[in-house]
């Protein structure tokens, strides 16, 4: 951490306005939580959609805050603090710009080695594939994303995909502490609309694609691609390299704007691409591929399964060849990553079928998994699955219609409700499975010959019922909800894991018990 810097210097560098105070204090520490506000800490003011920060500045006072940043024209509401008091235009940004000062600058060679992959389905999978790579080059990567945070054997939670100012610049901390080599993070579409990871210096930048998400929170699709947009445009170093895929509007749409240099990748053979797949062989046995690169041409092969994973092996291969990463390196680091957690993770039976638990839980996310397991099965794709309360609601029906459109039984399901009705949900999902498939019998077990959906509202329910449902060749999707270990309902956390319960759900079944 830098040295402590006076308030009258951080509110000049943010661009902020001093408003008073009975001193002009030396600043250590920034937060955005009132609770964590001790002497020496500069607490900044932050209207969120659910909690008003400047209505915890009294609050900050009582725990030992030596300052507050607040909104402009909101100095008002500070002056009963009796504190150092700023304002600025916008406390979201100052916060990182702020945290960046405070914690920062990352020390060389770190400086150089950051790398953030933005996109709405494949960032997590890119992300092991990137630390799998380093490591096989001798690096110590420390990875941001959505599974967690981690760095060698050190593992933390990660409360959100791309963390908070405080907290990214905290970790990054720890990340040093443990040498690392790199950091390689998953930028969120909300982290960039708030300014979470303003200050840091994106040495490389990886787009995965652009599909349905989070329009609750975005409103429009010209806005989401905007938040994704400003990794490119505004936080890659001036020479730095964005690796986008080949032949996409959105990518289109960045290239206009971005004066960084730009790699684009494909898959396709009639896209081009400066990073693209000449030949590919894809089965249960995994993937192999070979590259066209601008450094050489290259084969690959990857135990990870499916079409679309392809496609983040090779977005991969980019970065690590933007940071000078060997190839060989690149080829070990693919060849030995077996399993990403909640990503097309298997779950053999000794019945003759296996389980597949996936985080998927956009229509593009389903439709690709879908598509991928569909000529892995050697007889029928049973999916159970569900979506999310309180989020992007225009989704549901085109999730209904991905999943029954490939798969021959679904089961809807509950995923995470929240603060929904759990029903409600469903019959919004349930409006695009029937324009595929006709409803079942829930208690009958349908034989080879039938197609239909069936609705189970206890997820758990629902996946010891495919399981049950399961026979000799056939493959189990359970998408939605992947890694998580946890079920929503209402404001409240409940131990959950779709991985655990289909294994116990198969064990059962062996064993010839009600699961």
């Amino acid at each position: 951490m830098s040295a402590p810097q006076p308030f009258s210097e951080i509110l000049r560098a943010v661009g902020g306005t001093w408003i008073g105070g009975p001193d002009d204090p030396m600043i250590s520490q920034v937060t955005s939580d009132s609770r964590q506000a001790t002497e020496g800490t500069l607490f900044v003011a932050i209207q969120g959609e659910a909690r008003d920060g400047h209505l915890y500045l009294e609050a900050a006072r009582r725990t030992g805050a030596s300052a507050v940043l607040v909104l402009e024209g909101r100095s008002g509401e500070a002056r009963v603090s009796k504190l150092a008091v700023g304002e600025v235009g916008d406390t979201r940004k100052a916060l990182a710009l702020i945290a960046a000062m405070l914690w920062g600058p990352l020390p060389e060679p770190l400086r150089n080695h950051v790398v953030g992959i933005t996109g709405t389905n494949g960032k997590t999978t890119t992300c092991y594939i990137m630390e799998s790579i380093l490591q096989a080059a001798g690096g110590v990567p420390g990875i941001l994303g959505t599974v967690n945070y981690r760095i060698g054997d050190t593992v933390l939670p990660a409360p959100l995909t791309t963390p908070s100012p405080e907290l990214l610049w905290q970790t990054l901390e720890r990340m040093q502490e443990k040498d690392a080599t790199h950091v390689v993070m998953e930028v969120s579409s909300h982290a960039l609309d708030q300014y979470r990871v303003d200050g840091l210096p994106y040495a490389v930048a990886g787009f995965t694609n652009l599909t349905q998400d989070h329009l609750d929170y975005h409103k429009t699709w010209d806005d989401y691609l905007a938040a994704k947009a400003r990794l490119f445009v505004e936080l890659l170093v001036p020479e730095g390299r964005a690796v986008l895929p080949a032949g996409e509007e959105a990518t289109e749409t960045i290239r206009g704007a971005c004066s960084r240099a730009i790699w684009t990748y494909s898959v396709d053979p009639k896209v081009p691409g400066d990073i693209a797949v000449t030949s590919c062989d894809i089965g249960l046995h995994g993937i192999h591929a070979t590259l066209d690169t601008p450094a050489e041409t290259f084969s690959f092969e990857s135990p990870l399964l499916g079409d679309f994973n392809l496609k983040n092996l090779v977005l991969a291969c980019g970065l690590a060849l933007a940071l000078k990463v060997p190839v060989e390196a690149i080829q070990e680091g693919i060849r030995t990553l077996n399993n990403i957690p909640g990503r097309m993770e298997r779950i053999a039976s000794p019945d003759g079928f296996q389980a597949v638990v996936d985080y998927a839980h956009t229509p593009d996310a389903l439709v690709n998994i879908v598509q991928s397991l569909r000529p892995l099965c050697e007889k029928r794709l049973i999916t159970v699955f569900g979506c999310g309360g309180d989020r992007d609601k225009t989704k549901r029906k085109p999730m209904g219609e991905a999943a029954a459109s490939g798969s021959d039984l679904c089961i809807v399901t509950s995923d995470n409700p929240r603060t929904e009705d759990p029903q409600a949900i469903v019959d919004q999902v349930v409006e695009g499975v029937k324009l595929h498939q006709e409803p079942l019998r829930l208690f009958s077990t349908p034989s080879e010959d039938d197609r239909g959906y069936a609705v189970e509202l206890d997820r758990r329910k629902a996946i010891q019922k495919a399981i049950e449902w399961a026979r000799p060749g056939d493959i189990v999707l359970i998408a939605g909800k992947g890694h998580e270990d946890y079920q929503v309902v209402g404001t409240k956390k409940y131990p959950f894991d779709d991985r655990r319960i289909a294994q116990q759900a198969i064990e059962a079944s062996n064993r010839g018990e009600q699961a």
